[in-house]
This record gives C-alpha cells, sequence and structure tokens, in this order.
C-alpha cells in the first residue's frame, strides 16, 4: 500500500478502504465456511451403513451381515454405480455338499473396510473388487489366487481355504507385465494360473479381468487335461445349476425370467424353457439387461443373466456383468458337482446330452484405414439387400434384421416388428438349428461374425468326435460365406 502511495490518501478515503478491505476479508471468510460445510455434508452423507447384500441366487438364505464403509463417488471409471464392496454369504443348507470352514481373520478390500468371513455348506463368501482367483483342488479342498495384474483387489471365494498365490501376479500392475494381454478370454492369460494349478493338483481355475468384471474359467476335461470353456458353455453351466436349485426348492411360480443378449447360446433359452422360465434377448450390452429388470420390477422375478463376452450377473443387485459375484456362483457350482463326484466339465457334457450340442464360435475380419468402415458397412448391405436362401446347404427359415426391427419368416412370407431399439446387427436362424449373427464392434475397426451349430450327443465318449464335426461345420460356413 505504501508503494502506492497509501499515505498520501486523505484520512477519510484510508477509512473507505480499510472497510473495503476488511469486507472483502469477511466475505471470503464466509465463503470458505460455507464450501466447508458442504464438503463436510457431502463427506456424511456419502458414509453409509450397507446390510446384507442379497444373495446371488436365492437357493439359501442370506446370513445377516453389516459392515460401515465409506463410499467415493467417482472412485473409478466404470458403468457401475458408486461402488461398494460386497459380501455374499449362506446359510447351511439341505444339500449334501462338502463341509466348507472359513478362515476366521478379518479379510480387507481395497476400500478397507474390514469383513469377517462366516462358515456354512455350499458358498463361501465374495469380497472385494476383483481381479482373480484360480485353483480348484481335488473335490473341494483349495483354491489358489489368480491374477491379472491391474486395478482391484483380490477376490476372496474361501471353500475349505488352502490358499497359495501366484506370486508374479499378487501386486496390482497397470502395465501387466505378466501376460501379452489381460484378458480372460485369452489362453495366454491364463497360462500362469493353469501352470499353478497344476503344481497344485487344482481342478478349476478362474481369472477376471483387471476391473473384475469378466471371468474366464479353465476346467480339467474327462481326460484330466485342462481347457478353457468359452463364455457359452461358462453361462450354460451357472444357468443350468440356478434354475435347477431354483426349480428343486419349489421357488418358479410362472413370474421368473432370465435374460441373454442376442449374439449369446440359445442353450440358455433351452434351459430356461424346460424349467417354465421366461428368456429375453437384448442388445449386446449388460445395460439392455438391466434395462429388462427395471421395466419387470414388481411384476417379475429375475433370476440371472449373461453374454457370451463372459459377463454374467445373478440376482439383481449389482445390475451389470460382476465377476465378483460370478466366481462365487462358479465356486458353488463346482461345490456342487463335487457332491456328485462330478466336476463343471462332467456337468457341461450332462447338459449336452440333455438338450444339445451347442457349439459356437466368434470371427473378427479386421478393416483398417479410411475405407475401412466403409468396407464393413458394404459387407453388412450386401447380406442385408441380398440375403443368403442357404447356408452351407441348410436352408435360412428366419431373418432378424436389428436395424430395421423386423424379423421374417422366410417360409411363410410374414415380417413382424422387433420389439428392440435399432441396431446394426444381422441373424440368420438356418433350418438344421445354426445361428450367424454379424456386427460391426462399436470399439474397434472390424466386423464381428457370431457363429452356433447344434449336434447330438448321445454317449459321452462320442464327444471328441462331435465337438470335431461341429468344428467343421462353422469352418464350412466360413467358407460358404466367402469371409
Amino acid at each position: 500500500l505504501t508503494g502506492l502511495g497509501y499515505h498520501q490518501l486523505s484520512e477519510r478515503r484510508k477509512k473507505v478502504l480499510g472497510i473495503m478491505l476488511g469486507a472483502s476479508l469477511v466475505i471470503h471468510i464466509v465463503g470458505l465456511a460455507i464450501f466447508g460445510g458442504i464438503k463436510i455434508m457431502q463427506s456424511l452423507r456419502d458414509a453409509k451403513t450397507v446390510f446384507v447384500t442379497p444373495p446371488p441366487m436365492k437357493t439359501y438364505e442370506p446370513r445377516k451381515l453389516e459392515h460401515k464403509v465409506k463410499v467415493q463417488k467417482r472412485q473409478r471409471s466404470s458403468s457401475r454405480p458408486s461402488m461398494v464392496p460386497r459380501m455374499v454369504s449362506m446359510k447351511p443348507s439341505d444339500l449334501a455338499l462338502p463341509e466348507i470352514k472359513m478362515d476366521p481373520k478379518v479379510i480387507k478390500t481395497s476400500f478397507q473396510p474390514k469383513f469377517k468371513a462366516v462358515s456354512g455348506r455350499g458358498l463361501g463368501a465374495g469380497l472385494g473388487t476383483g481381479y482373480g482367483l484360480g485353483g480348484f483342488g481335488s473335490g473341494v479342498s483349495a483354491f489358489d489366487f489368480f491374477g491379472i495384474r491391474g486395478k482391484g483387489d483380490r477376490i476372496a471365494v474361501l471353500v475349505d481355504v488352502s490358499v497359495s498365490m501366484v506370486e508374479e501376479q499378487a501386486i496390482p500392475d497397470g502395465n501387466f507385465p505378466t501376460v501379452k494381454s489381460p484378458n480372460p478370454e485369452e489362453a495366454s492369460a491364463m497360462k500362469m494360473a493353469i501352470d499353478k494349478a497344476m503344481e497344485e493338483g487344482a481342478s478349476l481355475v478362474m481369472a477376471t479381468d483387471p476391473d473384475g468384471d469378466r471371468v474366464g474359467i479353465a476346467v480339467k476335461n474327462n481326460k484330466g487335461r485342462f481347457v478353457l470353456l468359452n463364455g457359452n458353455q461358462t453361462a450354460a453351466v451357472l444357468f443350468y445349476y440356478v434354475l435347477r436349485k431354483w426349480h428343486e426348492k419349489g421357488l418358479i411360480k410362472g413370474r421368473e425370467f432370465i435374460v441373454k443378449t442376442i449374439v449369446t447360446s440359445e442353450l440358455l433359452s433351452d434351459i430356461a424353457g424346460k424349467y417354465g422360465v421366461e428368456s429375453y434377448d437384448v442388445l449386446t450390452g449388460f445395460k439392455w439387461i438391466a434395462d429388462i429388470i427395471r421395466k419387470n420390477e414388481g411384476k417379475k422375478t429375475f433370476i440371472i443373466g449373461g453374454e457370451e463376452s463372459y459377463g454374467y450377473m445373478t440376482g439383481d443387485f449389482v445390475r451389470d456383468k460382476d465377476a465378483v459375484s460370478a466366481c462365487a456362483l462358479i465356486a458353488e457350482t463346482a461345490a456342487w458337482a463335487a457332491s456328485q463326484g462330478k466336476t463343471i466339465f462332467d456337468i457341461l457334457l450332462d447338459i449336452y446330452r440333455e438338450f444339445s450340442f451347442c457349439y459356437e464360435s466368434l470371427i473378427s475380419v479386421v478393416k483398417k484405414g479410411i475405407s475401412g468402415s466403409e468396407e464393413i458397412r458394404a459387407i453388412l448391405a450386401k447380406f442385408r439387400d441380398h440375403p443368403p436362401q442357404t447356408i452351407h446347404s441348410s436352408r435360412v427359415v428366419r431373418i432378424c434384421d436389428y436395424l430395421a426391427g423386423q424379423e421374417k419368416d422366410v417360409a411363410a412370407g410374414i415380417q413382424k416388428e422387433i420389439n428392440l431399439p435399432k441396431s446394426n446387427v444381422l441373424q440368420f436362424f438356418l433350418e438344421d438349428g445354426s445361428k450367424i449373427s454379424m456386427r460391426p464392434s462399436g470399439t474397434e475397426p472390424k466386423i464381428k461374425f457370431y457363429f452356433g451349430v447344434k449336434g447330438k450327443l448321445e454317449k459321452i465318449e462320442d464327444f471328441d468326435s462331435i465337438h470335431r464335426e461341429l468344428e467343421d461345420k462353422i469352418a464350412a460356413i466360413v467358407r460358404d460365406l466367402d469371409l
């Protein structure tokens, strides 16, 4: 002020300037107090008491658990709402499942709430925000953790707990140094866990992607070798187990439903049909599954949903694909299979024998560069404007054009409206039960072709030969479509 000539001002002006400076200081103090109070109130509001989360299936009664956790909004970029740690716990059931003893020590997630594990039969506890676990011991005796290193914390599914770590993948690292790609759909991403499982004598490996929404599994086949199940196969086993248990416990009242995406195996609808459960088909993406749940709230009961790209949702409390509850459900399914002296692979073969041997495959045709998107549009336009009458010697009996919103019965020449949002997807259904779907990728310069074919498996010993026949059939369809 001295430098600005303050001492040369009259006393009156000095007084006015002093009042102005004082008023400015008061305004700043009041503003800071108000802003700070708002932030404190927001913090108190976001600190919630979260009570027991509904179990992923209703074949057991939930054990009441309670914990407090401060829920921070925008903790990560996700399609989920504000995240809270999830706990699933079950009371002992009347099923003859192996005894499960939980380690009573406190477990922490990356959010730092404290949990205590519980005891019971059947399902243990699913904690955390994911990135994977693997290994399922002889019978139901041992799990070992497997993580595709990345965001999140370890999932813990505790079944007669004997935990061993894949040490190289024990610490989250966004560079993913131990894998080419942190994608549980790829065999290379599961290799370290499978090697560990073989070393430990385990029979099941589970691995999620870094943000804990998709899960891939490897199981021992009937020859004792590890094989990867694709998303359709895992979904079939989970849907079969859950629906069978609902049926056995008399919980199906005629108002229940499952949801799958249009490119997912029709085997899921066949399984639901056996138990008198309605099946909805939706566009790809779990937001559409959640949309069906919302539209049916108070009228119907959602049981389980899934899609071929390794995403599953059981119960309506997450409303997104969720690997945490999916891992817990896979563990329970494996325990149920083990109680019968079987494995998940055995259950899959039982499903194939009871319904049909459904085999699916996905081919992506990449079209890069400026002309790539035009080429993709041209490919779809060709199939849309000049649809094939036969594919691999089987007549096309139904065509679904989701961009036009029309479904055509080719034999009858009848068209009806598809009650789904418009989407650039084409589907061809063949007389022999095959299904071919095609759509452009929403994130990459490629077009995806989904193939589903069916065969008859009468004897377990015929599995390998029928499997080869179905693989050859898809290869023939690909050639016929000139892809």
